[in-house]
């Protein structure tokens, strides 16, 4: 998944580091927001009992592939939201990259070696270690803890992970996920069912420059072609729900596009509105078909248009605790997304023992509390060894391929 900030300020030149503009803030506010709302999600879902009494059966999707209809499990309509954040990532993601291919083709200075540097090591600098850390506490979670009746058994009344662990932690499964082939010829590494969004984005970015060269780039009529065969081949290989959700990718790449016309005047009252109707759109929808795919895109509609308002506010944003807060929340938010699911299976182990939700009291807050800074601390820790080394590695890859 597509920090925003300082990526995104460089590749616009248009803000130096000392002045950064509000909707640079507001993105990486965003950004973090989701992710932490990922985070809370699955912590509540692995822990606590719902808080609501309403439950519903719907696929599982928080966890796993967005239209899956292969589990039909009883869920508080809360869960949602972690799906409903994914979406967020997509459109933001097709925002940020799309939109760096476009502006790339328009200075006619498009390279696909500089770009596949770019995003290969901006996935695998997080992807990588999450792996490996992932593969290290399911191994050992389900071979210390086997016959216990935990959560690595994948015991009845749960759709987080299902049965069958061992199955989904060989080495081919790992080569898979490590080349973003999960959902596609295998499942998410082990615990990780988050990993399923990362196959998505992947093949999005490899996607993306084929149709935006196709009708953009000075070219020949055959090149052309050439690039809307290679689009086609990457999504009929990637499969059918992968290619239907790149249109909900492409929303964000159409916000980057379109001129930016709204008057100074009519601005946040415009950005105001659209996260008013987007707030309550995410509260209202239904996923009671297991076809989630008309929402999410409704959803995705709602969501590029906020972020074609924010990116009107153009003036600095004041160097305050919510600009701070607002960076450093984007800037762990993929470690914090690739990294939580494995946590949380073996702190469930540790602290709870054979699986139950627990109802809400103190013993509860006192599980989740502890569950969540482990994994917090964890996402930390892996940004800051790997996640914020992404500059450099580029930088030293891109001086060794010219």
């Amino acid at each position: 998944m597509p920090t925003l900030t300082k990526e995104r300020d460089l590749e616009r030149g248009e803000v130096d580091a000392r002045a950064v503009p509000e909707y640079s803030v507001h993105l990486d506010a965003v950004r973090g927001a989701a992710a932490l709302l990922v985070f809370l999600v699955h912590a509540r879902m692995f822990f606590l009992q719902s808080l609501l009494n309403h439950h519903r059966a719907v696929s599982a999707s928080t966890l796993g592939p967005v239209a899956s209809s292969s589990v039909h499990l009883s869920r508080t309509v809360r869960s949602d939201y972690a799906h409903q954040a994914v979406m967020v990532f997509f459109v933001l993601s097709g925002y940020l990259v799309g939109g760096s291919v476009l502006r790339s083709i328009h200075r006619n200075d498009w390279s696909w070696k500089r770009y596949l540097v770019h995003r290969t090591v901006r996935l695998w600098m997080v992807l990588v270690p999450a792996l490996i850390l992932g593969l290290v506490f399911d191994l050992a979670g389900s071979h210390h803890f086997a016959g216990e009746g935990t959560i690595y058994s994948g015991p009845p009344g749960q759709d987080l992970i299902p049965p069958g662990l061992s199955n989904r932690l060989s080495p081919g499964t790992l080569l898979g996920n490590l080349f973003f082939l999960q959902t596609i010829r295998v499942t998410p590494l082990g615990t990780n069912q988050p990993l399923w969004s990362l196959a998505n984005e992947f093949w999005y970015y490899l996607a993306c420059p084929c149709l935006m060269l196709s009708l953009l780039a000075p070219w020949s009529w055959w090149k052309r072609m050439l690039a809307i065969a290679g689009m086609g081949a990457i999504l009929l290989f990637a499969g059918q729900e992968i290619a239907w959700y790149f249109s909900i990718w492409l929303l964000g790449a159409l916000a980057a596009w379109l001129p930016l016309k709204i008057p100074a005047r009519q601005q946040r009252a415009f950005v105001f509105a659209a996260l008013t109707i987007f707030l309550a759109g995410n509260l209202l929808v239904s996923y009671d078909h297991p076809n989630h795919f008309p929402v999410d895109f409704f959803l995705g509609i709602l969501f590029s248009i906020l972020i074609y308002g924010l990116a009107h506010l153009r003036l600095p944003a004041r160097n305050g605790i919510y600009r701070r807060s607002a960076r450093f929340m984007s800037k762990i938010s993929y470690s914090l997304y690739l990294t939580h699911g494995p946590v949380f299976c073996l702190m469930s182990a540790i602290l709870v023992g054979s699986w139950r939700l627990l109802p809400m009291g103190g013993h509860a807050v006192a599980v989740l509390a502890e569950a969540l800074t482990v994994a917090f601390l964890i996402a930390c820790t892996v940004h800051f060894l790997f996640e914020s080394r992404t500059d450099r590695v580029r930088s030293y890859l891109e001086a060794r391929l010219r």
